[in-house]
């Protein structure tokens, strides 16, 4: 039995930004409350690869956990049990859940080459019943996914045929509007009731309504930037760029203008909770989303 210290890795917010997960170093996920140290639970479902194949739910108590070639598990943290499980689905790179969309489980899939060469393998947006695990449909509009934690709407970049485009969806997949991609990828969405943001590196900051019209941007200056986390609150919209050190950016988000920026002693990833009042960094410290007071340390 190893005698390394427990310490976190992949932390995630829940799609209500209420709930913490991560998995730690000895294969769990753990999950927290917002305002407490203690964790609610620890879970095992079945898992490898990074924080974008898992999500938990913690409404019904489940934690979505797929893996890259061995399918996806739905399973029961408080009782303790698989609901089901599909060892059929290959390639997952992103796992999505929504409050407004309760009876549905979003993937984007992504099959391996020597999968998709031998196999039946499909890549594109996955719709499946979060329920008993059915695929509902499968569609090729996109290679990553964002879905908005209280409206339905979806998010999707594609950077098939040269097409560099992130796009917006309703429920139904009717697309809303789109705009170019600024960079090879978008590294975070974040949404408000009448915008979205997105994070793309190392060009900084978009800001864009809901049909896809831009409506400011920030690149912050002097620096190589690398813009990796997103959150509204408050009327604002936090930044977390860790490139040359680690800042916390507030931006006002209808002009761009930068109205804050403080740079933390320590880097590495964070995410955002309590409707990005707080974030929660990889020492397990929550932290003021405004100058990075740590509020108290998760246990693991």
């Amino acid at each position: 039995m190893s005698n390394e210290p427990l310490f976190l890795r992949d932390i995630g917010a829940s799609c209500d930004g209420k709930h913490v997960s991560a998995r730690l170093n000895d294969g769990e996920i753990t999950i927290w409350g917002p305002d407490s140290p203690e964790p609610v639970a620890r879970c095992k479902p079945g898992f490898s690869g990074g924080e974008s194949r898992y999500q938990i739910d913690p409404s019904r108590g489940l934690v979505y956990s797929g893996t890259w070639e061995d399918g996806l598990t739905c399973f029961d943290y408080k009782a303790k049990k698989v609901i089901w499980r599909r060892k059929d689905i290959i390639g997952i790179q992103t796992v999505n859940i929504s409050t407004t969309l309760p009876d549905s489980l979003f993937l984007t899939l992504e099959a391996p080459d020597h999968v998709r060469w031998f196999q039946k393998a499909v890549s594109g947006v996955a719709e499946l019943d979060a329920h008993t695990g059915k695929t509902r449909s499968v569609k090729p509009i996109g290679d990553w996914l964002w879905v908005h934690p209280e409206k339905p709407v979806l998010v999707t970049t594609n950077r098939g045929g040269g097409k560099n485009v992130i796009r917006l969806y309703d429920a139904d997949q009717k697309e809303l509007g789109s705009i170019g991609m600024s960079n090879f990828a978008v590294m975070d969405v974040a949404f408000s009731d009448d915008l979205i943001a997105v994070a793309e590196g190392k060009t900084g900051v978009r800001v864009m309504d809901y049909r896809g019209k831009l409506v400011s941007s920030y690149l912050p200056p002097g620096r190589n930037p690398n813009c990796i986390t997103l959150a509204f609150s408050g009327g604002y919209l936090h930044v977390h760029d860790s490139w040359d050190g680690s800042y916390l950016l507030t931006l006002n988000p209808t002009s761009g203008e930068l109205l804050s920026e403080y740079k933390r002693a320590s880097g590495g990833d964070v995410c955002f909770i309590n409707d990005g009042s707080s974030f929660v960094n990889v020492r397990g410290e929550v932290c003021s989303s405004s100058d990075g007071t740590v509020q108290f340390a998760l246990e693991p």
